[in-house]
């Protein structure tokens, strides 16, 4: 397996993080708007478009998304846990499963792993198992 393929899964979890993002602010624009100390420019009555249905409709388009990647992180996840099974070294075991399938940052994939393991040591560890393209 590649870097590419078992970082999969951690990259689709950090865009699921961005569109949940995304969908929060939205929400919180439109309860701004909602609240009665809104003050709106121009007429109500010139209106041409439903604000609050087109908010609607963007809600429903990022959850779609959001749907979408979480079923996809999951496929992501079951083949990177197939590909652990097949290391050998408990250490490499690890470090893939707490980067790769947990999400944790560097510094908390050493604590995890504990035995005076820097974040550093575990990152290089990774980057010798995974080597960068050039």
């Amino acid at each position: 397996m590649k870097r590419n393929d078992v970082m999969q899964a951690y990259y689709i979890h950090r865009e699921i993080t961005m569109w949940e993002n995304k969908l929060k602010q939205l929400r919180e624009n439109s309860e701004a708007k909602a609240s009665p100390t809104y003050i709106q420019g121009g007429r109500s009555e010139n209106m041409i478009s439903d604000p609050t249905g087109g908010s609607g409709t963007r809600y429903a388009e990022i959850e779609g998304i959001i749907d979408g990647l979480l079923a996809e992180v999951k496929i992501a996840e079951k083949n990177i846990i197939i590909y652990i099974n097949t290391i050998t070294d408990s250490l490499e075991r690890q470090i893939v499963f707490y980067r790769c399938v947990e999400y944790l940052p560097w510094k908390k994939v050493a604590h995890k792993i504990g035995g005076g393991n820097t974040a550093d040591g575990v990152r290089k560890r990774f980057d010798r198992m995974f080597p960068r393209k050039k």
